[in-house]
């Protein structure tokens, strides 16, 4: 925490390091904190971290308990991994699905994928009404 918030392990004590996430990630990650200690179960969760220089990054975030043989948590081990360039390639990745989508949806034509055997694996005209994923047809 301390390399990235540049918090020190003071201040993150406790509920200390909830002061570097974005404040609309604070309350979903309490509840899934007080959640996961409820229950003793794995704690899974996506928030936004204020790194030391003031930039957002997001961070996935997972714990498990770790139990006693009676059953109380003696410990939780997790980790804590950025996923901001996963995340921006991701929604990239969608933008580009939805224009390529429209096109599709509007374009005059009929569009087809064929495999290495010549056949077609799949053909859309949506001027027709047609799509098909029927991997026998020539």
């Amino acid at each position: 925490m301390e390399e990235v918030t540049g918090q020190t392990y003071e201040e993150v004590k406790g509920w200390g390091r909830l002061k570097a996430l974005h404040p609309d990630d604070l309350e979903h990650t309490k509840r899934a904190w007080r959640e996961a200690i409820k229950t003793k179960t794995k704690y899974e969760v996506e928030y936004r971290v204020r790194r030391h220089d003031g930039v957002y990054r997001i961070f996935e975030v997972q714990g498990v308990p770790v139990l006693r043989e009676n059953g109380s948590v003696l410990e939780w081990v997790g980790t804590s991994i950025d996923i901001t360039e996963r995340k921006k390639l991701q929604d990239s990745l969608r933008e580009s699905e939805a224009r390529f989508l429209f096109a599709l949806k509007n374009a005059p034509v009929t569009v087809g994928n064929l495999d290495c055997s010549l056949r077609f694996t799949w053909v859309y005209n949506p001027q027709a009404g047609y799509a098909s994923q029927d991997n026998n047809r020539n």
